[in-house]
C-alpha cells in the first residue's frame, strides 16, 4: 500500500478500531445479545458516539502534528452523520422505553432510573448534549464572521462536552463496569489531553481555519 493510500485509510482504521472496543464491551455485558431492547442498546450508542468523536480529535491532532496527512472527506461526512444519530438516539431510546414502562417523562424518568445520588451526572449529560447539538448548528454557519470570530470558544465548548461525557460514562456507563473497558476509557480520556492542546494551540493562532 502506498503512503497516499495509507493516509487516506488511516482515519477510517482509527475509527473502526475504537468502535470495536465499546462494541465488544457491550457484547460481553449482554446475557443474550440476540434479545435487543431499548435498555440494552442505548448505552452502546453513547459509547459509540464518544469514541467516534474521540477519533476526530485523534486524527485531527495527528494532522496538526504531521501536516502531510490529508483530510478524508468521506470519513468526515460519514462520522458526522453517525455521531449525530448516536447522540440523539442515546437519550431518546431510554426516554421512550421509560415512558412505556413507567409513564414518566424526562428528566424525572432519568433521575428515577439512575437514582437521586447520580442526578448530577444525568444533568451533565444533558448539558453536553446541548453543546454537541449547538456545534451541529454553528458548524453549518462557519463562514459567518461572528462564528469565525468566536470559533475558538465553540471548539473549547466541544472539548468541555467531551470531558463531561467522559465523566458521565464513568459514573453511569453500564458497560464500563467491565474492568478492561474502564481502563481503555480512562486511557482514551488521557490521550485527549495532548490532542486538545494541539487543537487549541492551532485554533488560537488560526481561528479562521
Amino acid at each position: 500500500m502506498t503512503m497516499d493510500k495509507t493516509e487516506k485509510w488511516l482515519p477510517l482504521v482509527i475509527w473502526l478500531a475504537v468502535l470495536a472496543l465499546p462494541f465488544f464491551a457491550w457484547l460481553h455485558a449482554q446475557r443474550n445479545p440476540l434479545h435487543l431492547t431499548a435498555y440494552s442498546i442505548f448505552p452502546l450508542l453513547g459509547m459509540l458516539a464518544w469514541t467516534t468523536m474521540w477519533s476526530h480529535y485523534a486524527y485531527g491532532s495527528l494532522r496538526l502534528a504531521f501536516p502531510s496527512l490529508t483530510k478524508n472527506v468521506a470519513y468526515s461526512k460519514t462520522t458526522e452523520i453517525f455521531v449525530l444519530a448516536c447522540i440523539v438516539l442515546h437519550p431518546s431510546l431510554l426516554a421512550w422505553q421509560l415512558w412505556r414502562t413507567t409513564g414518566a417523562l424526562p428528566p424525572t424518568s432519568f433521575y428515577k432510573y439512575v437514582g437521586s445520588s447520580l442526578k448530577l451526572f444525568v444533568m451533565s449529560g444533558s448539558f453536553a448534549l446541548l453543546l454537541f447539538l449547538s456545534y451541529e448548528v454553528l458548524h453549518r454557519l462557519r463562514e459567518k464572521p461572528m462564528v469565525i470570530k468566536n470559533w475558538r470558544w465553540i471548539s473549547l465548548s466541544q472539548m468541555l462536552a467531551m470531558v463531561v461525557i467522559f465523566v458521565h460514562g464513568l459514573k453511569l456507563g453500564q458497560n464500563l463496569r467491565a474492568g478492561w473497558m474502564q481502563f481503555v476509557w480512562v486511557c482514551m480520556g488521557a490521550l485527549l489531553v495532548p490532542a486538545f492542546a494541539l487543537v487549541l494551540q492551532h485554533e488560537w493562532k488560526h481561528p479562521e481555519t
